[in-house]
């Protein structure tokens, strides 16, 4: 379990999946919902806060990478 802090955020971070298991599910991922969402996932796994996740998480989503 890795512990994110940040800001004012203080959230646990409960990896259920490998970030290599994480990789394969964007890579073969088509829906546009679905990468967006693993994507939020990754940023947490990286260390992002929540709002940091979900922001670079539609950004990139929106641009296509």
């Amino acid at each position: 379990m890795k512990s994110c802090t940040r800001s004012n955020q203080n959230k646990e971070i409960k990896r259920h999946i490998s970030e290599e298991k994480l990789d394969e599910l964007l890579r073969d991922a088509e829906d546009k919902h679905r990468i967006q969402r693993l994507g939020f996932v990754k940023n947490l796994y990286q260390g992002d806060t929540i709002a940091e996740a979900d922001d670079r998480a539609s950004r990139s989503a929106a641009i296509g990478g």
